[in-house]
């Protein structure tokens, strides 16, 4: 089977045991981003929603978590929709996909060319609306700005998207689906006692 892997830091054609390792490394990538996507919104609904006096205050801790989410998201699908560079030594699902393509052949069984390249489409379409942010704001300070900020809403379904085209090539080399979560013992317990422990006065 031909494939693609690693070496000597660029890309070139490799065999299908490296390219399941390129895979895991995206896997990690991909956790990492549904896990802060995840926690994000759990936040938002099963703590702050449900207590008033979070939701009438302004603190910059949440300017703060805010911020982190939207360019930590932004930066990952950035990452995980880019195109090949010029050195080709970057690691992208869009990258796997457009290699698939070359060799439409090696997958024709499990997936069609129409499929894949819908995919591709998907992939393209998140980038050209993350990447204006992700690189003028995110990574640089751009004296151009940019048109408009990416929306929560649109950041969320683009995780989802996401989410489903990776799940459905890993499974295609791999052999075996990915559920893309991870189970935290404590989870949000943290919330459940005060932060901050009553100090005594000091006695003048």
């Amino acid at each position: 089977m031909v494939n693609l892997f690693i070496q000597d830091a660029k890309i070139v054609f490799m065999n299908e045991a490296k390219l399941k390792q390129w895979m895991q490394w995206l896997k990690e990538e991909f956790l990492a981003l549904v896990t802060d996507d995840d926690t994000y919104w759990r936040l938002q609904e099963e703590v702050i929603r449900r207590n008033h006096r979070l939701l009438t205050m302004r603190s910059p801790y949440f300017d703060m978590l805010n911020y982190a989410y939207v360019s930590t998201t932004t930066s990952a699908i950035r990452r995980l929709t880019e195109k090949q560079n010029k050195d080709r030594t970057n690691v992208s699902l869009r990258i796997v996909l457009q290699e698939i393509d070359k060799e439409p052949t090696i997958f024709a069984t499990q997936i069609t060319r129409p499929q894949l390249q819908l995919d591709l489409a998907k992939l393209e379409a998140l980038e050209k609306t993350i990447k204006p942010y992700a690189d003028r704001i995110v990574a640089h300070h751009d004296k151009r700005g940019i048109a408009q900020t990416p929306k929560y809403g649109d950041l969320r379904e683009g995780v989802v998207i996401l989410g489903d085209i990776f799940r459905k090539y890993y499974a295609l080399i791999e052999g075996v689906d990915s559920s893309l979560t991870i189970d935290y013992l404590e989870d949000f317990d943290i919330f459940k006692f005060p932060w901050i422990e009553n100090q005594s006065t000091p006695s003048g």
